[in-house]
């Protein structure tokens, strides 16, 4: 049984009400609603369909850059939780001999093209590289000032970059240092406080970095399950989850998660994030079926329904 088999049995294997830790279910529903002008309860995009990017016929931008902020803070995070449980898989576990290409099991791999930043450098999914020569500069005096000019520099013309295969410790080095450069790049992000976000910055900035997010979580679950589980090692799967179910939560509400993406991990993210007529036919099931004898309902409750805390790890589920 893969990584994801193993999670997705050990999340249906939960008590109904239970939590996967300390976070429930409904704490992650409505952490992923914008909170500012009405979210709603929709998902599938719904944040991109909802609200202009840069405003709405009646000029309201700094709503939209308040909502920008606001999916920008939490993809952030996203990103921090994504570097913090690879980093520290890195070093001993993902390594060139134990994962020599970044994959999501047998049939997803993923090759690495530095995407484009806008305004700047990069070369897009395919690492085409674009823009016009940019006149020599002085070098920098620290790593700050020089990441600080590597974001500010002009475009310049290079050649395409062809998508080259990467072990997958190199290929999340790869983004997480993209990352860094998108985030300092003020084409990209707003660098002081009340400059407004560039136009298409959902579609063109957060989208690219969010779904790429996606790869290194697949290929967590699906390499690395038994580590993370492990008590002796990370003891970390109740909390990949959570977070995980977050993202994917957060990244379906506010169109910056494609479905595509989630291929690899479908049987989790329907165990996690059942549709509407799975969860419907698991409410009818529920109701109609019957309680233990000489039981009630709180008793019931109290032996592991709702309220209960249980904890997700690798001994919830054979890993082979």
């Amino acid at each position: 049984m893969d990584g994801v088999a193993a999670a997705a049995a050990a999340v249906l294997s939960l008590a109904p009400g239970a939590t996967l830790g300390s976070v429930s279910d409904a704490a992650v529903t409505k952490s992923a609603l914008w909170p500012v002008g009405g979210g709603g309860s929709g998902g599938g995009g719904g944040g991109e369909q909802r609200e202009s990017e840069n405003g709405d016929e009646n000029g309201d931008a700094a709503t939209a850059d308040e909502l920008n902020e606001w999916l920008a803070r939490h993809t952030v995070d996203f990103l921090d939780a994504a570097a913090l449980l690879h980093g520290a898989l890195s070093h001993q576990y993902c390594t060139p001999q134990s994962c020599p290409a970044m994959r999501a099991g047998p049939r997803h791999e993923y090759l690495w093209a530095e995407p484009e930043i806008p305004g700047g450098r990069g070369g897009g999914e395919g690492g085409e590289r674009s823009g016009g020569t940019a006149a020599p500069a002085a070098a920098p005096t620290s790593p700050a000032a020089a990441a600080a000019a590597a974001a500010a520099a002009p475009p310049r013309k290079r050649k395409p970059q062809k998508p080259s295969r990467l072990a997958a410790r190199d290929y999340a080095a790869a983004l997480f240092s993209w990352a860094d450069v998108l985030l300092a790049s003020p084409h990209a992000f707003p660098q002081a406080k009340g400059e407004p976000f560039p136009r298409g910055f959902r579609a063109h900035v957060l989208q690219p970095l969010y779904r790429r997010l996606a790869r290194v979580f697949a290929h967590c679950y699906f390499a690395h399950w038994r580590e993370i589980g492990d008590p002796r090692i990370l003891n970390a799967s109740a909390h990949l989850t959570t977070v995980f179910k977050h993202y994917v939560a957060f990244g379906r509400e506010h169109g910056l998660l494609p479905e595509g993406e989630l291929d690899p991990v479908r049987t989790l993210v329907e165990a996690l994030l059942p549709s509407s007529k799975r969860r419907e036919e698991a409410e009818e099931d529920a109701e109609q079926a019957p309680l233990p004898p000489s039981s009630s309902r709180a008793t019931a409750a109290g032996k592991g329904g709702k309220g209960a805390r249980v904890e997700v790890s690798a001994s919830s589920a054979a890993v082979s």
